[in-house]
């Protein structure tokens, strides 16, 4: 198979399929319009609209798929499916997942809740056929839906929003799921490299900021100080105070390479989780709103960034009291605390996007933190109409989009970190817009199940490495082996800032470190183990910024028995000479010269367990 696909969709009007392809046509009264773009060899980003150009209400629009690619098989050739769990705050969070396609198989993903990396799936995914792989990525931040069904005479892959049966009004347009796919004659792991490669040149934040973009290093105490705070009577706790905030950043200061200060749920009016939906009246922690501490993250040569959750509102906040009297617009179920700020309303929309504006320009607050923790699905199908089954769904999902848009569009070069309950929203149109700083909530404690959460992180930096361009992980510890195990990019750390023995000493050697390791992840990334959540094991992966340099990464967790790892690297030059610098648990160097086909097997010695080794090399 050549290395290049036909980019197809499909569609059923009033009960006949239609294939589409690049291009206009015109079925009826829709005009269907297929842009797609093809930025090198073998990479295709794209999305159908549609469109009422007719003066009567259309017929019936289902089945609209953004996706729908047919590969024809032997009976006796191989379709292999890779993807991932979706996020779950759990061990299970992105864990792989492989199925062999017989004849007569099908298999069917979709997320939880319409949230698209939710729980049971992660919209992307692989297939492996003969000389073949086909790297895939779908848009839509709701309830999508891929479907892989082998017959005698191949596999159809289909892939759109769940459920859509709706009728389109006059002048009223639609959407297809945005689909990004790279097809060639490579292996697996190479095709996810290429795949990566151009999502991150052609469709992630780093197309327009440019690949040495410094991707944050920042304060994030919430964590550690927020869930188990105490105050007296009538006072915030301290932690929820301008002298608190204050004292993280000039903390920070004295350190070398934070480049962000980082303040969570806890600056509105009764804070998390009694709170959301308040944007006017502070915490009573922050009498003066959040411009001292603006202003001492700026003197202190950090960015500020703020936690805002525009999709739900809880009972009594500003957003419930505005509209709580049209159930389309302030959207409850029974029995459920929140409610859901329905963005697919233009009133709602405007009015959350206004306050957002309003308390980022008031208070110097450089990038917007959007957090999203209700899954919308239950509460859009309760306010679907007759004959508009879905709308309710695409119009919540495109006002996601008209937002993250718009706020850039007022604050250029706005920096977007998309969270939700931890990774739960991670997909093409999310990844393409924002940065994901807090890939998990697993991250909010030291340990998940009684495994430390430094290992939970690799496997996830291992499973998300194989398809996203972004993603980070965060630390309560300052020493290497944890440190190293969240890194990637950057990092988030939830260290002892406002404790009266706050080691300045080793946050900056820990976030010195990250500096050093973050270039390296603008490279290929190569899994040299498996995601694995044995305690007894070790974790293993490979960066390759070129043919001159990269790094590697070697973990050794806290039960495992043997101190040496063989490293089993390919791709290198036998002939080659390297100059290899390994760093140890302790941060110690050693420099070492090796021929190419000595480094491949290279074994490294761990002593500690836990303890990790980062070996730098470049060939010369």
């Amino acid at each position: 198979m050549k290395n290049t696909v036909i980019p197809q969709g499909s569609v059923t009007v009033g009960g006949k399929v239609y294939t589409l392809t690049q291009g206009q046509a015109q079925i009826g009264s829709l005009l269907f319009d297929f842009k797609c773009k093809q930025p090198e060899e073998g990479f295709y980003d794209w999305t159908v609209t549609l469109h009422n150009t007719g003066e009567e209400t259309s017929a019936p629009v289902t089945d609209l798929y953004g996706l729908k690619l047919f590969f024809p098989l032997k009976e006796s050739d191989s379709f292999i499916y890779h993807g991932l769990k979706g996020d779950s705050c759990s061990l299970e969070s992105y864990e792989p997942e492989t199925v062999l396609l017989k004849s007569g198989d099908s298999l069917t993903k979709e997320p939880v809740g319409a949230r698209s990396s939710n729980t049971t799936a992660f919209p992307y995914f692989d297939f492996a056929m003969e000389n073949c792989s086909i790297v895939c990525g779908i848009g839509w931040s709701g309830q999508w839906k891929m479907t892989a069904a082998r017959s005698a005479e191949g596999v159809t892959v289909t892939a759109g929003q769940r459920d859509l049966n709706t009728v389109l009004y006059p002048e009223e347009s639609i959407r297809s799921v945005r689909i990004l796919l790279w097809a060639g004659e490579e292996d697996t792991l190479h095709a996810r490299q290429k795949f990566v490669s151009c999502h991150r040149r052609y469709a992630s934040p780093f197309a327009t900021r440019g690949a040495d973009y410094a991707c944050p290093i920042a304060t994030q105490a919430f964590d550690r100080y927020f869930w188990n705070a105490k105050a007296e009577e009538g006072k915030a706790p301290y932690f929820e105070t301008e002298e608190a905030q204050v004292r993280i950043c000039h903390s920070v200061g004295q350190c070398e390479y934070f480049n962000m200060h980082w303040v969570d749920a806890c600056w509105f009016r009764d804070t998390f989780r009694s709170g959301v939906g308040n944007y006017e009246t502070y915490s009573t922690g922050f009498p003066n709103g959040l411009k001292p501490i603006s202003d001492a993250a700026h003197q202190n040569g950090l960015k500020f960034i703020v936690w805002f959750e525009p999709v739900r509102a809880v009972e009594g906040s500003e957003a419930w009291n505005r509209f709580k009297d049209n159930p389309k617009q302030l959207i409850r179920l029974p029995g459920e605390g929140s409610a859901l700020m329905n963005l697919g309303d233009g009133e709602v929309w405007q009015w959350v996007y206004s306050h957002i504006v309003s308390v980022m320009e008031e208070n110097g607050i450089d990038c917007y933190r959007e957090d999203f923790n209700i899954e919308p699905l239950d509460y859009l199908i309760s306010i679907e109409e007759e004959n508009r089954k879905g709308m309710a769904q695409m119009r919540f999902t495109e006002g996601i989009y008209k937002l993250w848009d718009a706020l850039s569009a007022h604050f250029p070069g706005l920096f977007i970190d998309n969270c939700a309950s931890g990774g739960r929203l991670l997909d093409v149109e999310t990844c393409s817009r924002g940065f994901s700083l807090w890939q998990s909530d697993t991250a909010c404690a030291r340990e998940a199940n009684g495994i430390p959460t430094a290992m939970i992180q690799q496997n996830q930096n291992l499973a998300l490495s194989r398809y996203i361009p972004h993603h980070q992980g965060s630390t309560f510890y300052t020493d290497a082996y944890t440190v190293r195990s969240s890194a990637t990019y950057g990092i988030a750390c939830e260290f002892a800032f406002i404790d009266d023995d706050f080691d300045v000493s080793a946050a900056k050697a820990a976030v010195a470190e990250v500096k050093r390791m973050s270039r390296y992840w603008k490279g290929d990334f190569t899994p040299l183990t498996e995601f694995d959540k044995k305690t007894d094991s070790y974790a293993a992966y490979a960066l390759t910024l070129s043919e001159q340099e990269g790094m590697i990464a070697v973990f050794r967790r806290p039960d495992a028995a043997e101190n040496i790892f063989a490293l089993h690297l390919s791709d290198m030059d036998q002939a080659a000479t390297y100059r290899i610098t390994c760093v140890d648990e302790d941060r110690r160097e050693k420099m070492m010269t090796l021929s190419g086909a000595d480094f491949e097997n290279l074994e490294v010695c761990i002593e500690k367990a836990p303890g990790s080794m980062l070996l730098f090399w470049e060939k010369i």
